[in-house]
């Protein structure tokens, strides 16, 4: 059952097929990265071909801060509840955050 013959209100929180989800996946795919950025160090490589974009990385922690993170996480959850509903929008954020820790 597609949502194209039903009315938005009646879509929400039940969408199927592959549109709704390749959007959900690249989103929580880009959810990992200021998480990580904020929670884990980056190894200062002064030494590699890749240093002055080790010591970027380094410096955007202090860019990435608690409230970024919290805002990618409700974007996230926002966007997750319009097309599947709150439960599995919890459980897809909670998988991400634990399988990128």
């Amino acid at each position: 059952d597609t949502c194209s013959s039903r009315t938005v209100r009646d879509c929400l929180g039940s969408c199927q097929g592959a549109g709704p989800a390749l959007i959900i996946s690249q989103m929580l795919a880009r959810l990992t990265s200021p998480y990580m950025i904020r929670r884990w160090d980056y190894i200062d490589d002064q030494d590699g071909p890749k240093s002055s974009f080790y010591a970027f990385m380094i410096q955007a922690k202090l860019l990435v801060t608690r409230p970024r993170v919290i805002i990618a996480v409700s974007y996230c959850f926002i966007v997750s509840t319009f097309l599947y509903g709150p439960y599995l929008a919890v459980v897809l954020i909670l998988a991400v955050l634990l399988f990128a820790h």
